[in-house]
C-alpha cells in the first residue's frame, strides 16, 4: 500500500507510485475516505497521468473506486473496486 496526504502534490505521487512499483505492483485501486473523496482520487489520477503518462513503456493501470461505486463508505467502495479488478484479470481464464 501507498499513502497520499490530502493535499496531492507531484513528489508524494511519485514517491507513492514509485513504491507500489518496488513492491511489485502492476495496477492502482484508489480509495480515499473523508469528505470530498472522489475530487480527490479525481486530482491524484490527473497528477499521476501527468507524471506517468500513459504512452510510457509499462504504465500503471488506475481505477478510482468512485467511479466504480459511489459509496459513502471507504471499506465497500475500495473492495468493490478490488473485486472488480481482480474479476477482470482472471476472466480471460474464467471463460476459456
Amino acid at each position: 500500500m501507498g499513502s497520499v496526504g490530502a493535499k496531492t502534490n507531484d513528489a508524494q505521487v511519485i514517491a507513492a507510485v514509485n513504491s507500489l512499483l518496488r513492491k511489485g505492483c502492476n495496477r492502482i485501486v484508489l480509495a480515499l475516505d473523508g469528505p470530498g473523496h472522489a475530487a480527490r482520487e479525481h486530482e491524484f489520477r490527473r497528477v499521476m497521468l501527468r507524471c506517468f503518462p500513459r504512452h510510457f513503456l509499462g504504465a500503471m493501470p488506475l481505477l478510482l473506486a468512485y467511479q466504480l461505486a459511489d459509496d459513502p463508505d471507504v471499506g465497500r467502495r475500495a473492495w468493490t473496486a478490488l473485486t472488480d479488478r481482480l474479476l477482470l484479470v482472471a476472466q480471460p481464464t474464467l471463460v476459456a
